[in-house]
């Protein structure tokens, strides 16, 4: 690297013998007359979406041509090395130039480089020849592709209730119409299957309402009273200047309809002591499910009334109480729960956001049964049996064991 720049400096003196060099950074010629000249130019070889193939071309013998280039003016590009403007005279602290990526053709040839620019590929010549060759920033650019795209809903998701519709187009003019519908279980131009939009007979008056800039596409629908199912949101911009339209369209599905939760665990009646096992069974993908519990003697909507919630897709969900140590819905450990009669259900959203709960059964924790001597404290007392055949009597003989 040090020979090449140090020959670069040579050159530039030894030329500067027979020639006056022009040390300010001046453009006075331009690519298209550098080509027509014979001289260093670029010539574009093939562009496509996203792709712009260049040829570098050096023709003089003993001459140094160094193209320097950038794409989409970005100054992120700059550079912070040693340049060949600094070798020409001309310095970034004099002339507030900012240096980018370069390379230098020495010999009469060739280099062809792709760039993946998002806009444009810019190129200038920082020199060649005695100075005469050099052309400012000469601009390459991609061709402009019209686009559309839906954002929203997203592809396959899952409603009840309000939907948004959202989608973009992007053109030269943005002055354009647009065609939409929504339209169930189907993609195809069936306006027999719409169900909103601004064609068939939701055109004119009936339109959905929806706003549309040109530019940005808009809709918010209620779908509470559809029928659940598939849905195709067909997005169809109508080009004012006779290219051909385009068209978008994205599935998407309505679930107005509650889950069925039944709570298997535990069973009604049962007294428990310690852990008390939760278990319940959504009919479909349940978002989560909140297992409840309050006292029976204290109102349904009571203050008392505690859950944990199980986070978590799928349908089936399980839990245990620890009822000396219940941990609540915030995951916060409280004391021991009193003993008593509670009332306990589940209760959740399936991913649609409809809301469901279980019936609910009553259970007994009892975590301070009686023991042996304390049945005792209070005497036995004796009672006998009598039959007859197959058939048997209960008799309480009153009689204290004591």
């Amino acid at each position: 690297m040090k020979k090449y720049l140090i020959f670069l400096l040579v050159f530039a003196i030894s030329f500067s013998l027979t020639s006056t060099i022009v040390f300010a950074y001046t453009a006075p010629s331009t690519n298209d007359a550098n080509r027509t000249n014979g001289w260093a130019h670029v010539n574009e070889l093939s562009v496509s979406s996203g792709e712009i193939e260049l040829e570098f071309v050096q023709l003089r013998t003993n001459v140094v041509s160094c193209f320097e280039y950038r794409t989409d003016g970005d100054v992120s590009q700059v550079i912070d090395e040693e340049h060949p403007l600094e070798y020409y005279g001309v310095a970034d602290e004099s002339e507030g130039l900012q240096e980018y990526p370069y390379f230098c053709l020495s010999s009469p040839g060739t280099r062809v480089e792709t760039f993946y620019p998002s806009e444009f590929v810019e190129v200038r010549l920082l020199f060649g020849g005695e100075g005469d060759e050099r052309f400012d920033w000469t601009k390459f650019e991609l061709p402009f592709e019209r686009s559309a795209e839906i954002t929203a809903p997203a592809e396959n998701s899952l409603f009840s209730g309000d939907v948004e519709f959202m989608a973009s187009y992007i053109d030269e003019d943005g002055d354009d119409g647009v065609a939409w519908a929504i339209r169930f279980e189907t993609c195809a131009p069936d306006n027999s299957a719409n169900v909103a939009g601004n064609v068939g007979s939701f055109s004119g008056g009936n339109a959905t309402p929806y706003t549309w800039d040109g530019a940005d596409f808009y809709s918010q629908i209620d779908t509470s009273a559809w029928v659940d199912g598939d849905y195709c949101f067909i997005f169809n911009q109508q080009d004012d200047s006779g290219e051909e339209d385009l068209r978008e369209t994205r599935w998407f599905r309505v679930d107005n309809s509650a889950p069925a939760i039944t709570l298997n665990n535990p069973e009604d009646g049962t007294i428990y002591q310690g852990i008390v096992p939760f278990e319940a069974v959504c009919n479909e993908d349940c978002d989560y499910i909140n297992f409840w519990w309050t006292k029976v003697s204290e109102p349904f909507d009571s203050a008392d009334r505690q859950y944990h919630y199980v986070r978590e897709d799928g349908t089936l969900f399980e839990w245990e109480l620890d009822t000396l140590a219940p941990e609540y819905w915030k995951d916060d450990v409280r004391s021991q729960m009193d003993d008593g009669d509670y009332y306990v259900y589940a209760a959740g959203k399936d991913l649609a956001g409809n809301w469901a709960r279980s019936e609910r059964v009553m259970i007994t924790i009892d975590n301070n049964p009686d023991t042996k001597d304390e049945c005792k404290k209070d005497g036995w007392e004796n009672y006998g049996f009598k039959n007859q055949g197959q058939c048997v009597m209960f008799i309480e003989t009153g009689k204290d064991s004591r």
